[in-house]
């Protein structure tokens, strides 16, 4: 395995885990949501799907282990979601994912008693399930899920199981058998805990290593090198990489027009000044992947005042997960969430600490409208000197004003 670059992984995985775009209804996540990718294509996409639980064999061969599991959780979203806002430990989680384990086997009385009795044949979906949950249902709020993330559990897999980084080979020889067991094979809790347990230690030894938290669920972006995926979630992530490999995929080959949560918002018609051929073609997809990302800022009407190069600045720094990424996430939260009548001052501040630091700003006009101010906080808090094209739009060029990442402007 090549040399992994923890620190990216962590921000890539925070990013994803503590900081979603988009979420949608926890329904969705469990039955199918609709997932839209660069390319216009459309998924259907959910926790759990065919090849996670094509090993659970059936007495009923016309049951289906997925729209039972799907169902099964769907039922449990207004208890689950009470009982996550009261505990208070990862031990109280632990036993809470305990309980929706034992639950779930029952549930499961179409699969044959010998398919469940191995400890983390279930616990697995359990931990795939609240893993997609914690981090993507919108019925989770930011606190809550800055809570959770820390406590979820890895889904114990045959590729995670077998990832040599995260265990050592002798110890999951001695639990399982075998070097490269499968996840059934992990049959007793006391087992499922000492590898767990392993992960925690590793986390504690990573974390001291790069000087932030590692939780146990970022091991996740490993599996099928999710990592180096584009997506603002996980199931953007796992839509961007091998298709053939993600159980949970399901192409859709009609344009999807309604999602339980309502109409499939697309992105608007790009401004009739955009150069045809290629550099239309690629700010669409710039403009979808926002629309993912931080859809009010295609709702809002911000991207018209976006040049190419500043959308493809955000769409860079925004789905990479790198050092420049949370500065620039946090820049875009503060240009959304400002009241209109701060902008002027704010953008003032911004132009003058570009002053301090020899970053020159051509000659920029204070738009009129609350979203071109927007647009402009946004292209002022990148890294990068800011000017208009010849469209009026903002564009940033490709050097540095900020030599440091992390720094952060002013805020009004």
């Amino acid at each position: 395995m090549n040399e992994i670059d923890w620190k990216y992984l962590a921000n890539r995985a925070d990013a994803l885990f503590m900081r979603p775009q988009p979420t949608y209804a926890w329904a969705e996540i469990l039955e199918g949501a609709a997932v839209h990718g660069v390319a216009g294509r459309v998924h259907a996409m959910r926790a759990v799907s065919g090849n996670t639980v094509r090993g659970l064999h059936k007495l009923d061969k016309d049951a289906s282990n997925v729209d039972a599991i799907a169902s099964h959780f769907v039922a449990q979203q207004h208890a689950m979601l009470h009982s996550l806002a009261n505990l208070e430990t990862r031990m109280q989680y632990d036993a809470f994912c305990d309980e929706l384990r034992a639950g779930l086997a029952a549930a499961l009385s179409h699969v044959k008693p010998e398919m469940l009795v191995s400890y983390n044949r279930i616990r697995k979906l359990v931990d795939l399930v609240m893993e997609h949950l914690v981090a993507m249902a919108e019925e989770i709020k930011p606190a809550l899920r800055a809570r959770l993330v820390p406590w979820l559990y890895l889904p114990l897999d045959s590729q995670m199981l077998g990832n040599e980084v995260l265990f050592d080979t002798a110890i999951v020889q001695r639990i399982a058998g075998q070097a490269r067991p499968g996840y059934g094979q992990i049959r007793q809790r006391s087992d499922y805990v000492t590898l767990q347990t392993a992960l925690d230690a590793r986390c504690q030894i990573l974390s001291d290593q790069i000087g932030q938290p590692m939780h146990p669920i970022y091991f996740d972006l490993l599996w099928r090198d999710r990592l180096h995926a584009t997506g603002g979630n996980l199931f953007e992530v796992n839509m961007a990489g091998d298709q053939d490999g993600f159980d949970s995929v399901t192409a859709i080959s009609k344009p999807v027009n309604q999602s339980r949560s309502g109409p499939v918002k697309r992105p608007p018609a790009t401004p009739k000044s955009c150069p045809a051929g290629g550099a239309h073609d690629k700010r669409l997809a710039w403009i979808e992947q926002l629309q993912a990302w931080r859809p009010q800022l295609v709702t809002a009407e911000l991207v018209d005042y976006m040049s190419n190069t500043l959308l493809d600045n955000l769409v860079r720094a925004l789905g990479t997960g790198n050092s420049y990424g949370p500065r620039l996430s946090a820049g875009v939260d503060l240009a959304l969430s400002l009241p209109n009548d701060r902008l002027q001052e704010q953008i003032r501040l911004l132009l003058e600490d570009r002053k301090r630091h020899d970053g020159a700003v051509a000659s920029v006009r204070m738009p009129e409208s609350p979203a071109g101010r927007r647009a402009l906080l946004i292209a002022l808090w990148t890294c990068r000197p800011v000017g208009c094209d010849r469209n009026g739009r903002f564009k940033v060029d490709s050097k540095n004003v900020y030599g440091d990442p992390h720094y952060r402007p002013p805020k009004a």
